[in-house]
């Protein structure tokens, strides 16, 4: 019916999403929250918790920042040592795909040194191809990159 509008995405994770929604006639922008649930069908389970260590989510366009993050063991939350733990991240657009390893600091605390060479937002995931743990199986972390000052 008019004025009712219908699409079809893939979300990668539960939690909070900000959503904009643009039209370009008549000329139109509207941005709003979203949360976002479990998949209650969804069998296969990753067997992994990931918990960001992060004071602020704002980083400083131009500079480097170290990002710590804690894997647990999703059964008995019990810190998780793996050996190929790495990180994707990327811009908001898509653009800059990196993936950096990442280093066992200890107890199950992870840190991976991460570059923002621009403002806006970054979206940070955790993989591990020795447990069949896809960059989309956990939570993410998204930063957002603001100019320095």
């Amino acid at each position: 019916p008019p004025g009712v509008y219908r699409g079809r995405v893939t979300i990668p994770v539960e939690g909070e999403y900000d959503l904009a929604f643009m039209m370009a006639t008549p000329q139109f922008l509207h941005c709003f929250s979203a949360f976002v649930e479990p998949d209650p069908d969804k069998t296969v389970a990753s067997g992994f918790e990931v918990e960001f260590n992060v004071e602020t989510r704002f980083v400083t366009a131009g500079e480097a920042k170290p990002v710590q993050f804690v894997l647990r063991n999703a059964s008995d939350k019990l810190p998780a040592e793996v050996p190929d733990v790495s990180v994707l991240y990327y811009q908001g657009d898509g653009r800059g795909r990196q993936v950096r390893p990442a280093k066992a600091v200890g107890d199950g605390v992870y840190e991976v040194m991460l570059d923002f060479p621009t403002t806006g937002t970054y979206y940070i995931f955790v993989g591990a191809p020795s447990r069949d743990l896809e960059y989309t199986d956990l939570a993410f972390l998204s930063l957002i990159a603001v100019p320095g000052g």
